[in-house]
């Protein structure tokens, strides 16, 4: 059984080193993939031509489209630098269960690793283990992006990194007969969202399929992430269920349980049964500060504003978590704080709170008495049948940990 663990901020700063590392990225790009002079000119455009193939335009968008060399460096030189710098924020912010995971000698599954943005950002993140004997198998169909980003490792271990990198081009999950038989991690960063092209799909069976095969052979635990997107939460929320049908447990960012599958049934997702009622879906945003000022240049060149950073994602363990011993209820903020004056509380503010009991409302006298999105909170359980009327949620008051 997993202990709980105690994660009360999901993307914090991003550490010194790791800034540093960022800052000197486009020395490790130029030598890993140096761009031409005509494709460095068009930076700007490629960005924003990938952006609404990413977006959009993404049921145009085919399968190879990092083939283009425009597009592949648009790739490189902008959305792997923005991913590393969200990613090593949360894998810093997911440090005590990621080490638990992952001891001295570990073997990790990367599946739809593109340029190895996640195994990157997993080297910055935990300077601990960056001289571990980790064994990574990268699972994707993009062959010379997974060989750019395995050059990218080595640049940022000053030679040669200290893991053993393997490269599958294969697609995910049909290449898993490639993959270990067992491994302790499975990772799967923006593997999901691709299997769906408008908002009007219906992910859950997708999600089984493409997931199912994958979480079978992951012995301690797997983390998937998505864009912070309503596309993206609903992605993670089914793949937590198909998760957790398999015996996993959710350690982050879903509120440690009260009860455990020994004495009752681990809690649904709060978001998903409560989707069509106008809710939040299950995302965190954190605000930009620290990011490389060589990037920000770019992104003002390509045209686009960076103010924040968002994602949606689930660590889940491959066995049951430890119930929780406290008199309040957990919880895991999901919104920003809002005015409730339309439902005839002028004064007061609320943000929504994903629990072990369903999506509660948690009001409070003024939005500054409210925390930001993604804290861990305690609150006091509703003791009364008084609802939100947008969500349908019970309404909660802020308690404490003791």
């Amino acid at each position: 059984m997993t202990k709980p663990f105690a994660i009360n901020t999901l993307l914090p700063p991003l550490p010194d080193e790791a800034a540093a590392f960022l800052e000197r990225y486009p020395d490790l790009l130029s030598r890993a993939y140096p761009l031409k002079r005509k494709h460095r000119a068009g930076l700007p455009d490629a960005i924003q031509r990938l952006s609404r193939a990413l977006t959009s335009e993404r049921s145009d968008r085919p399968p190879d489209y990092l083939r283009d060399p425009a597009l592949l460096g648009a790739y490189l030189y902008y959305f792997l630098p923005w991913n590393l710098y969200r990613l090593t924020r949360l894998f810093t912010g997911l440090r005590e269960p990621l080490l638990s995971m992952l001891p001295e000698e570990s073997t990790i599954v990367d599946a739809g690793s593109g340029p190895l943005t996640t195994i990157q950002a997993l080297w910055l993140a935990l300077p601990e283990r960056r001289e571990a004997r980790w064994s990574v198998s990268c699972l994707d169909l993009a062959g010379k992006a997974m060989k750019i980003g395995r050059e990218l490792l080595d640049g940022l271990a000053g030679g040669r990194a200290a893991w053993k990198v393997r490269l599958v081009q294969k697609p995910a999950p049909g290449g898993v007969r490639d993959l270990p038989k067992r491994y302790d991690l499975l990772i799967a960063a923006n593997l999901l969202n691709e299997l769906a092209t408008s908002r009007d799909d219906s992910p859950g069976g997708a999600v089984a399929g493409r997931i199912g095969p994958l979480l079978e052979r992951a012995t301690s635990g797997a983390l998937i992430i998505e864009p912070g997107t309503r596309l993206g939460g609903t992605m993670v929320s089914n793949a937590r269920e198909v998760a957790q049908e398999r015996g996993f447990s959710a350690i982050a960012p879903c509120p440690a349980p009260s009860t455990h599958a020994a004495s009752g049934s681990l809690f649904p997702c709060s978001v998903l049964g409560a989707h069509g009622r106008g809710q939040a879906w299950c995302h965190f945003k954190a605000a930009a500060t620290g990011a490389p000022e060589w990037l920000e240049k770019l992104t003002k060149e390509a045209g686009f504003g960076r103010e924040d950073v968002s994602l949606s994602f689930a660590l889940l363990a491959a066995r049951e978590v430890a119930p929780r011993e406290a008199k309040r209820l957990e919880a895991r903020v999901l919104s920003n704080a809002f005015s409730l004056g339309e439902s005839g509380e002028s004064g007061d503010s609320g943000a929504y709170v994903c629990t072990p009991k369903g999506l509660m409302l948690l009001r409070a006298a003024s939005r500054a008495a409210l925390p930001t999105q993604g804290s861990r909170v305690f609150v006091q359980p509703p003791s009364g049948p008084e609802r939100d009327p947008k969500s349908g949620a019970p309404i909660a008051e802020l308690g404490d940990e003791s």
